[in-house]
């Protein structure tokens, strides 16, 4: 007898069933409390807007023409997951180091203006020596942001059924590819948000802070310092130089602006893409 179409195999059902018993949701809800790390709405906002395109109906030829040939299968996979899984889960990164850097400067300042140990320092200031895993949130953020703009690299030059993966060399391969009506379009978007992401792009001599940390020597957050003039955070990856007794957000601040321009630049390269890719796709002669 067959199965009805809006009905799974019986062995499908037979598994659902048994992940829809509540001791199991129960189970599976406190490990991804635990384990797992969600963006918000508006942070998944570019993801959902790239879906909504390629699962159109119809969907657009380059997609069609892709999974209908299992040569070319490949190239879909690595488009479509590209975006959707590797960068989104990479971006999904770069915000869970955020939260866990922010946190863990928020804290520190919270014991010690709670501490009482400002009044007794006089003019003296301490610099506080263990960070480690304040360091390790700084360096895992700064390696994420970079992993994320190249998986982004590689995820729009499948388009072009091409593997090319460096974010910081991509303008430069957009401009000897086509369809040119995308490909230079992609471009603009990529130089709109290039002078954000020095920190993680070398450029001739100069080395990013991203190839510093990955090739040369450890980078550190910054030190820590308590005085009478209260809590300020100097030096590390940023060369941070505050203000004496002033508070300036320290190295959050830098962290959730960084943070928010990666997303922009996602959004407009993948809204870009869109836009010309849909273009394209309606012309008689694509």
């Amino acid at each position: 007898m067959a199965i009805p179409k809006d009905r799974p195999p019986p062995e499908i059902a037979a598994l659902q069933s048994l992940f829809y018993q509540p001791v199991v949701q129960k189970a599976v809800s406190e490990i991804e409390a635990v384990a797992g790390y969600r963006l918000n709405n508006q942070l998944r906002a570019p993801f959902l807007h790239f879906h909504a395109f390629i699962t159109m109906d119809p969907p657009p030829r380059y997609i069609t023409n892709w999974r209908s040939d299992p040569a070319r299968n490949r190239w879909y996979h690595c488009h479509v997951n590209g975006v959707l899984g590797h960068v989104q889960n990479a971006l999904a990164c770069v915000f869970y180091h955020r939260d866990n850097l922010c946190a863990i400067e928020d804290s520190v300042r919270q014991i010690f203006l709670q501490s009482g140990a400002q009044a007794v320092l006089g003019n003296s200031t301490i610099g506080l020596g263990n960070t480690i895993r304040w360091d390790a949130e700084y360096q895992a953020f700064v390696l994420a942001v970079r992993r994320c703009l190249d998986y982004l690299a590689r995820a729009m030059a499948t388009y072009f059924q091409n593997d090319h993966h460096s974010f910081r060399r991509l303008p430069g391969f957009l401009r000897n590819v086509k369809p040119a009506p995308v490909s230079l379009a992609l471009a603009d978007a990529c130089k709109r948000h290039e002078a954000n992401f020095a920190y993680v792009l070398s450029d001739g001599k100069r080395k990013s802070i991203r190839d510093l940390l990955s090739h040369y020597e450890y980078i550190s957050a910054g030190s820590l310092n308590i005085g009478r003039t209260g809590f300020l955070v100097a030096g590390g990856g940023e060369n941070l130089k505050p203000v004496s007794g002033v508070w300036d957000g320290g190295l959050s601040a830098i962290i959730r602006k960084r943070a928010d321009e990666l997303h922009a630049c996602i959004g407009d390269v993948l809204a870009t893409f869109v836009a010309a890719a849909r273009e394209q796709d309606e012309r008689p002669d694509a």
